[in-house]
């Protein structure tokens, strides 16, 4: 499957692992990141591949706490920036992660092969409203997921919110947005103070050889 996506598709295997098929090959509609508290493998090392973290390991990570207060810190059923960043940032987080799915609202398993699917903007373009929503779904003991909704637009603050999650011409940092700009503004200062600089002291140099 990842060969045969390979033949147009780039980076197949990160699409593939990041995309359920039917959030392209269906009409499915009104998508949404959903993401998962992952684990990883402490028997493989540091490099440890991270799999989907069950009920019962993200219980024992909570203590006699709810799992919801491993990142809902005030239970309130919404999650904010801050907390996300605070869930990022926690020491006892070391082998947890956000790992983030576009997945669509409104499912159908109706298989189909749609022409603008083939067309990247459909994912990433600049700030889709799709990208904005989003949840943390959350494992039950019998297995199923309970979702808590995010902050709109947080999960695409990439040093903040979810650092592991990253969707190419959707996810910005303001802080680094402001950063960029100045850049550009410092690299523009020189070449356009000194051409004016030039063409106000043009009188002087007349006849100067300058």
């Amino acid at each position: 499957m990842i060969s045969k996506h390979s033949e147009w598709l780039p980076q197949a295997e990160l699409h593939i692992d990041s995309l359920p098929c039917i959030t392209c090959h269906s009409g499915s509609e009104n998508y949404v990141i959903t993401m998962y508290i992952v684990k990883r493998d402490v028997g493989g090392g540091r490099y440890g591949d991270f799999k989907t973290a069950t009920y019962e390991e993200l219980k024992k990570l909570a203590g006699e706490q709810d799992i919801r207060s491993l990142i809902d810190v005030n239970n309130d059923s919404y999650i904010s920036l801050a907390e996300l960043k605070l869930f990022n940032s926690s020491p006892g987080h070391d082998n947890v992660r956000l790992q983030g799915m576009m997945t669509p609202e409104k499912v159908t398993h109706n298989f189909q092969v749609l022409s603008n699917r083939w067309d990247c903007s459909f994912c990433h373009a600049s700030g889709p409203e799709a990208m904005q929503t989003s949840y943390v779904a959350l494992p039950k003991p019998n297995g199923t997921f309970a979702r808590a909704a995010v902050e709109k637009g947080a999960v695409l603050d990439a040093m903040n919110g979810t650092p592991d999650f990253y969707m190419l011409g959707s996810t910005r940092n303001p802080t680094l947005d402001k950063i960029g700009l100045l850049i550009i503004a410092g690299g523009l200062i020189m070449p356009i103070g000194h051409g004016s600089l030039r063409f106000l002291t043009r009188k002087n140099r007349m006849g100067k050889g300058h």
